[in-house]
This record gives structure tokens, C-alpha cells and sequence, in this order.
């Protein structure tokens, strides 16, 4: 009988370089520790380019959101839908919206407007930072400590209030991430009248970029 899990590290990584699809890259790498070891451990290593996934409302949604947990996947390669797909964050009680997408990572907001960085993949979930660490945002928390909205402030004598609903909508004009690995990430966001702002893991705040 061939001995599978002693194959040379270079013909594991030819094999797993031919592989189009990502759950045939995924599940490659769980066969035995030996492939995982020849696949991860070459530093040359890169995935290659794939076709994307898309992530849709579910079915009969009307909105033009895709709310989370529950999405419709279309495979761009398979020319197919997957039906209501339960993406790997109980905890999110359906409250989550799509944001942005980028390196295998998608950006959501919840309730409050806050931002997740989800891996719908692993099943890996960071929250990043407040949305009042960025300048001129304070939230609007109630006395048993709910946020039912923000403060913007537009000039030093004008601030106005927004519904936490209204700040998901119309504060986030692109959100984009750049990942090497899953704790090595930076997310970055062009929010209100076009200012920058960036975060990477195990920041606390925002930083802004001045441009």
C-alpha cells in the first residue's frame, strides 16, 4: 500500500497548486499533518487566485441587503446557487449586513453599526474597533445602557443626530481588508465625506489618515 502521508513536500505543493476550487484547498490540507506541513510551511506558499463566491440576500428577501446569517451563495465557477446558507455566526441573531469583502475576509455591521470582521470559511470573528473611536462620532446610550443612535458633529457649533440605522447606511462608503493570516489583518474604511481611517488586530481605535 502507498504510503500517502510520507509523498515529497514538492509534489504535495504541485498537487495542491492544480486545485481550483477552495474547499478541494481546504480539505487537501486536513487529509494528514504531512500535507498540511508541506503546503504551509513552504514560504513561498501563496494561494492561488480563485473564482469568487458571491453572497446575496436569501430568497425572498426584498431588501438590498444581505443579512447574516442567513445568505444565498452563488459559486461563479459552478454557474450555481446554494439556498440559504447558514454562515458560522450563531451569535449575530440575523443583525448583521455586508459591508465589504476583500483577501477571503467579508465586513459587517450589527445593530448599533458597529463593524465584524468574519471569515466565512473558518468561521473566524473579530469585532474591530468603536465607531466613536473615530473623530467627531459619540453614541447616544440610553440609561440601561443601550446605543439608540449618534452624534455627528459637523462643525464646532453644529451636531446632529442619526438613528443607529441611519449611521449603518450612510456612514460607511467602502470597507476593504488586507489579510496575510487570520490574526494578521488590517481593515480599512472611507467613511463620511471621504475620510480614511485603518485598523489592524488588536488595535482598540481607529486611525486616521490624513490625505
Amino acid at each position: 500500500m502507498a504510503d500517502w502521508a510520507n509523498l515529497p513536500a514538492d509534489l504535495i505543493r504541485c498537487i495542491h497548486g492544480c486545485l481550483e476550487d477552495l474547499m478541494d484547498q481546504i480539505i487537501f490540507r486536513c487529509v494528514c499533518v504531512s500535507w498540511q506541513q508541506a503546503v504551509e510551511g513552504n514560504p513561498h506558499h501563496r494561494m492561488r487566485p480563485l473564482p469568487p463566491w458571491l453572497i446575496l440576500p436569501g430568497s425572498g428577501h426584498g431588501g438590498a441587503y444581505a443579512f447574516l446569517p442567513l445568505v444565498d451563495l452563488v459559486s461563479y465557477a459552478e454557474r450555481r446557487r446554494r439556498k440559504s446558507i447558514r454562515l458560522p455566526w450563531e451569535s449575530t441573531d440575523g443583525g448583521l449586513v455586508l459591508m465589504g469583502s476583500a483577501a477571503g475576509w467579508v465586513v459587517a455591521a450589527d445593530r448599533v453599526a458597529e463593524l465584524h470582521l468574519l471569515n466565512p470559511i473558518t468561521g473566524a470573528h473579530a469585532r474591530l474597533p468603536s465607531i466613536t473611536t473615530l473623530p467627531a462620532i459619540a453614541a447616544v446610550v440610553q440609561t440601561d445602557g443601550r446605543v439608540t443612535g449618534y452624534y455627528f458633529r459637523v462643525s464646532p457649533t453644529l451636531v446632529y443626530e442619526t438613528s443607529c440605522e441611519s449611521t449603518r447606511c450612510v456612514l460607511y462608503d467602502k470597507v476593504t481588508v488586507c489579510s496575510s493570516s487570520s490574526d494578521s489583518w488590517t481593515t480599512m474604511i472611507v467613511f463620511y465625506h471621504g475620510r480614511l481611517a485603518f485598523a489592524s488586530a488588536g488595535d482598540e481605535q481607529w486611525s486616521l489618515l490624513q490625505t
